[in-house]
């Protein structure tokens, strides 16, 4: 009787000093913790969660996901119930701050202006503030 007792108190205070350590934790869930990148631009935010409510629309309007995803605040058109605020969306991939007009690397890529403004790569026509939506390009 008294080892069943020793063994029941063995195994309930094996499971109290695992308790702690069972507390959740998304770091773990992801191969890349957020943090500073190479491309990354000044006012990044580093909270930003895809389809998470943001503030910042118009200006350092660029964020990283918990996986390190590139996310950009956009206000989301005839989005229901009606809110005030924009959204976390995915976006192209970041080169960083440029300037408007000179060239980019490639189609689909986005970019930061020195004052905080968003960039889209337009080809030909290098690097030019604005977004693109279902309805084109949109100058900013």
């Amino acid at each position: 009787m008294i080892r069943e007792i020793f063994a029941a108190a063995a195994i309930a205070g094996a499971a109290i000093c695992m308790a702690p350590s069972a507390v959740a934790d998304d770091s773990n869930l992801y191969f890349d913790r957020p943090g500073h990148y190479d491309t990354d631009v000044p006012g990044m935010n580093y909270d930003a969660h895809l389809a998470g409510p943001c503030e910042n629309l118009d200006f350092f309007t660029f964020g990283r996901g918990p996986g390190g995803e590139v996310l950009q605040c956009r206000w989301i058109e005839n989005q229901w119930p009606p809110v005030t605020t924009g959204f976390w969306v995915a976006t192209y991939e970041l080169f960083g701050v440029q300037d408007i007009g000179t060239p980019c690397p490639k189609p689909q890529s986005a970019a930061q202006t020195p004052d905080g403004r968003p960039l889209l790569c337009l080809g030909d026509q290098g690097w030019q503030p604005g977004f693109f939506t279902r309805e084109g390009f949109f100058q900013g």
